[in-house]
């Protein structure tokens, strides 16, 4: 089956001529929910615009259509997301190993100097083909970046970022976060011993990339630890090969987080309607977009209410994280990677 494109995203994006980003650069941008330790997903930008590309048989595509019904009146968003991921088609994983996803990254940034302000944006496509162990590749199309504001102060705070618009074609990369050596395909099925296996192993460090750190407890009971398990949540659900139960339990778990808060009906930056939810963890908050009828993921926020930290030189103040914005413009499960 032939995966679809918006053709008009054809012109979305100019010509950069940028340089690879040191690893020490990439770790400082890609922070996650704790602004204590750089240990989130460093997702590689991927994604193919203007092309189509021709998937083996077996895809099955979940373009995100709005439904004249909706089944969350009256209810819970997640709770009644969690029921109806349950009773999605969903092919076997013997037949269709990979998780397939096509989606837009957008991230924005702000600093300040004096009475100078100034907005860098970052946005590229990226698609990812995602099996066990997380293998798999992720493609990106050459993107693009802006400001708004005073682009010198911008580019002096955040030139680095031009890189991240470099187009790739590379292998699979979770980076450096809490699940970077978790196997999704041996999660278990059942909500609560999902949220306990999850919880638990993300509290210890089961699964992250430094032997050193596995067994200690890094992160203090609170709203930061909330908001990092949140965050390995939502990478799941967009980008890991569940099964149907594990999907539904993950939303389940979310569903009954005392954090989340039902937004109603929302527009995402395509103009889909959705239903949103809301979870704000101390100065964190994540909103999420489904889709009414399948209950996939549309789209995805972060940001982070903190004060600016103090630059390394000058007077210049930059955000302590950037704000980010993911569209999920499709998914599906694929065969093979083409």
């Amino acid at each position: 089956m032939t995966v679809r494109h918006d053709d008009d995203l054809r012109e979305l994006f100019a010509p950069l001529a940028v340089a690879d980003p040191a690893p020490a650069e990439l770790r400082a941008l890609h922070r996650g929910a704790t602004a204590r330790r750089s240990r989130s997903p460093r997702r590689t930008l991927a994604g193919v615009a203007g092309v189509t590309a021709v998937l083996a048989a077996g895809l099955a595509v979940l373009p995100g259509a709005p439904s004249s019904d909706d089944p969350l009146a009256g209810g819970s968003v997640l709770r009644a997301a969690a029921a109806a991921a349950d009773d999605q088609p969903v092919p076997r994983v013997q037949d269709a190993p990979l998780r397939y996803a096509k989606l837009r990254s957008t991230f924005s940034y702000t600093a300040r100097d004096g009475d100078r302000m100034a907005e860098r944006h970052v946005e590229q496509l990226q698609e990812s083909w995602v099996g066990a162990k997380w293998e798999g590749r992720t493609r990106s199309a050459r993107g693009r970046v802006w400001n708004t504001g005073d682009a010198a102060l911008a580019q002096a705070a955040f030139g680095f970022t031009d890189a991240l618009a470099k187009p790739r074609d590379e292998p699979y990369a979770y980076g450096d976060g809490p699940l970077a050596e978790l196997d999704p395909s041996t999660l278990p099925e059942g909500r609560e011993a999902i949220v306990a296996t999850l919880r638990e192993g993300i509290r210890l460090d089961r699964w992250g990339p430094y032997p050193e750190a596995r067994g200690q407890e890094h992160l203090p009971a609170g709203p930061e630890r909330d908001a990092y398990t949140t965050y390995a949540f939502i990478g799941l659900l967009v980008n890991a090969r569940l099964t149907p139960n594990q999907r539904a339990a993950l939303l389940d778990v979310l569903a009954t987080d005392p954090a989340a808060r039902d937004l109603g009906a929302v527009t995402d930056r395509e103009g889909r309607k959705g239903r949103g939810v809301a979870l704000t963890y101390g100065n964190q908050r994540f909103t999420i977009n489904f889709d009414r009828r399948t209950f996939e993921i549309l789209e995805w926020t972060m940001s982070a209410a903190q004060e600016l930290v103090p630059a390394r030189h000058g007077h210049m103040r930059i955000s302590g994280s950037p704000s980010r914005v993911e569209t999920v413009l499709e998914t599906g499960y694929a065969t093979r990677i083409p």
